[in-house]
């Protein structure tokens, strides 16, 4: 039995709440929601002195709280904000997964990238087992050093782990793994965009080592239908044909440049309406100068966020006309308006672009996916 913790969510707050793949119906959020809140208060009037949970705790803890009353086996636990000092990590997890580093939250994390990195390498416990699909030299020293410190071992992408890819389209991609136990051929993966093969290669990595170590009965065919039927919401998401309507919540100018990179690669020729938005703490110029390259026509916007306020659609039109010098541009306030003009100005064999944000993506996925229906439909499920 598995459970997943991510964050954000795109959507719903039933969304945290996974076990086994299935998202928590609204009745049974209600309920673990009220026993949380038992059991909350009962730590506060234990006489401890830390006597409330910001939000963020709040969540982690409620999680937590589920995925235990589920009994789960094993938990896939993505951190919210750096690694070191986050809530996930009061966790004694059997291994630390680190993907790459680059910048964002940087007003928290740090100005430099061996800042970033020593909060990710926090996550490394003391005896355990890591893995890093991470490259660039000085961010992996900072990895390194860590698992030395706390005597783990560090699995490394091209020296332990690595992978080639067989096929790549417009529809996922192909890849050959070449984990540290086994060899894994022609695993398909259906999310698009050219850095899903090194996604794949780290998870399976991962899973190839969490199976010697802990003798866990995981299959061969289990990899492949893991990763073929792999669909996740707001990553090069496509929800609309005629025009082609892309959801990515690229919030960082290195996810942005992964997702520029995508979109030359799979759509070369194509006309491109973005419709931007973004939290104020992001660098939202870095985010349009990566992707000013493959973009016909700007539509700027926010997304709505409770406590999280967003640049405004001004300074991002600001941005583009006076320091990009782009005059094809729009703007508006509600997402569903700035949508609604994209589709309108976009020709067939165009595409709408939603990115910037995963918040943004959120919103814009309430045109195709009411959230209502997605309550109810878990509900039913249940």
């Amino acid at each position: 039995k598995t459970g997943f913790h991510v964050s954000p969510y795109r959507q719903v707050c039933n969304e945290k709440l996974i076990v086994n793949g299935g998202i928590i119906s609204t009745s049974e959020f209600v309920v673990i929601v009220e026993d949380f809140r038992m059991t909350y208060l009962q730590w506060v009037e234990s006489g401890t002195k830390f006597s409330s949970l910001k939000y963020g705790e709040a969540w982690v803890a409620l999680t937590y709280f589920w995925l235990a009353k589920r009994q789960i086996d094993w938990g896939v636990i993505e951190t919210g904000l750096g690694g070191r000092y986050d809530p996930t990590n009061v966790l004694p997890s059997k291994m630390a997964v680190i993907t790459n580093v680059d910048f964002d939250h940087v007003v928290t994390l740090g100005q430099s990238l061996v800042e970033i990195a020593k909060h990710k390498a926090g996550i490394i416990k003391s005896g355990g087992i890591a893995v890093t699909s991470e490259r660039k030299p000085e961010v992996l020293a900072i990895i390194r050093k860590e698992a030395e410190q706390k005597q783990a071992k560090l699995y490394c992408l091209g020296e332990d782990f690595d992978f080639s890819i067989v096929k790549e389209n417009d529809e996922g991609a192909v890849v050959s793994i070449q984990a540290p136990y086994r060899d894994y051929e022609n695993v398909r993966i259906s999310m698009r965009g050219k850095f899903q093969p090194i996604n794949a290669a780290l998870s399976i990595a991962s899973v190839d080592i969490l199976a010697e170590e802990f003798d866990l009965p995981v299959s061969e065919k289990a990899i492949h239908n893991g990763l073929d039927g792999l669909v996740y919401p707001g990553r090069m998401e496509i929800v609309q044909e005629k025009p082609l309507v892309l959801l990515d919540g690229a919030h960082n100018r290195h996810k942005m440049q992964g997702l520029v990179d995508s979109l030359q690669d799979l759509y070369p020729h194509k006309k491109i309406f973005a419709v931007v938005g973004m939290l104020s703490t992001k660098d939202f110029q870095g985010m349009v100068d990566a992707l000013t390259p493959v973009v016909s026509y700007w539509i700027a916007t926010q997304p709505h966020v409770f406590g999280k306020p967003s640049t405004s659609p001004n300074e991002i039109v600001g941005y583009l006309q006076n320091e990009v010098g782009r005059t094809d541009v729009n703007k508006f306030d509600q997402v569903q308006e700035a949508l609604d003009y994209g589709l309108s100005q976009a020709g067939e064999d165009d595409i709408v672009l939603v990115t910037g944000s995963l918040y943004l993506v959120g919103e814009a996925r309430e045109r195709w996916f009411p959230t209502m229906e997605i309550l109810i439909g878990l509900e039913k499920e249940s």
